[in-house]
């Protein structure tokens, strides 16, 4: 894994999307990587009420992602950018820091902070319960609270600062400012790559042509 990976991201719209494009991408992008070993991590899952146990098993909660959640099996190898899912100690840890991953062992995380007041400190990670806000019955998630962050949504993406970064908005922005957020993270146009059909996307009540920005890259990520 090269570290200027670290640097680099695409940015989409909404969470399902995000959970969608960043598996896809990601299992693509650490297979590729022959350099260091994969480790995979799985979360142990438990109903908070016993008796909803019958109806909800813990094969039916391993195959769940509700928002906000780190998956049932979380695959790494060292270099693979990462970002946090929970506020751990704030300023330096919050819901949305980017790291690198720097050491894998079975029951910690070491990693660099990329982003943020404490960025280039070296942290350790465990694993923690988790509990989903949306989720017709309560349970008990033991993982680690990261997401492999090859791709982010734009609201994550937002006071990140990247070198490169793609753009999907196969799916429209739906508040407004969305599409400024997304295209400032990078400080040249030429660092700019966006996914566009037709080379329009809308903007809230406006609609954005392409045909005309020189410097930005269309069709990156199709």
């Amino acid at each position: 894994m090269q570290p200027a990976i670290q640097n680099e991201s695409v940015t989409l719209d909404g969470d399902s999307i995000w959970n969608d494009f960043d598996e896809e991408v990601s299992s693509q992008l650490i297979s590729a990587n022959p350099t260091s070993a994969e480790m995979d991590y799985f979360s142990i899952n438990t109903v908070v009420d016993s008796e909803e146990s019958v109806h909800f098993p813990t094969e039916f909660l391993n195959s769940q992602t509700p928002s906000g959640m780190p998956p049932h099996k979380i695959s790494l190898k060292v270099g693979v950018p990462i970002i946090l899912l929970r506020n751990l100690n704030s300023p330096r840890l919050c819901n949305g820091t980017r790291l690198r991953v720097t050491s894998l062992t079975k029951n910690v995380i070491e990693a660099d902070i990329l982003t943020g007041c404490a960025k280039g400190e070296k942290i350790f990670l465990p694993k923690i319960p988790l509990y989903p806000n949306d989720f017709p019955v309560k349970f008990g998630r033991v993982q680690f609270p990261i997401k492999v962050c090859f791709a982010m949504t734009i609201n994550k993406a937002q006071g990140q600062t990247l070198t490169y970064c793609g753009v999907d908005l196969e799916n429209k922005c739906f508040s407004h400012r969305q599409l400024y957020v997304a295209f400032s993270r990078v400080g040249r146009p030429d660092h700019l790559y966006v996914y566009a059909p037709q080379n329009k996307t809308l903007n809230v009540e406006l609609i954005f042509s392409f045909s005309d920005v020189p410097g930005i890259c269309l069709s990156f990520l199709k």
